[in-house]
């Protein structure tokens, strides 16, 4: 592993100061991303967000918000995909018709979603590789 990602933290960056009573998301932003990647995991041209995530240049990595990061790599991803242009995630306006994506999220299913966890690809029958100090 060689990414800003994988460091544990850094020199320099200041302490680690967990805010008390910390709300899930400081602002509506931060939600709407939440459910633009948790509804765009339902489509099938939807390959796992983590690597878009972990692509993205250090500095813009270390000086950017956990929601920043989802944000940037899924704007990565649409454009990679041809799904978003770079003037559309530029100006945040679409200007072409939308590509037909198969796979939709209901929002009867999101609680159930939310509730099983990830990743959903481990076979849940799966016996362990490695003991403890391997």
């Amino acid at each position: 592993m060689n990414g800003p990602h994988d460091m544990g933290g850094m020199m320099g960056f200041g302490p680690i100061d967990p805010e008390t009573d910390e709300p899930v998301f400081h602002a509506k932003w931060e939600a709407r991303v939440f459910a633009l990647v948790l509804a765009s995991g339902a489509t099938e041209s939807w390959p796992s967000n983590r690597p878009w995530r972990e692509s993205l240049p250090a500095l813009k990595y270390w000086s950017s918000s956990y929601y920043e990061i989802w944000f940037e790599a899924l704007v990565k991803l649409r454009i990679v995909q041809d799904l978003v242009n770079g003037n559309e995630a530029a100006t945040g306006h679409a200007q072409v018709a939308a590509k037909p994506v198969r796979g939709v999220l209901a929002g009867a299913k999101v609680s159930t979603l939310l509730a099983g966890g990830g990743p959903k690809n481990r076979p849940s029958d799966a016996t362990q590789k490695y003991a403890v100090g391997d």
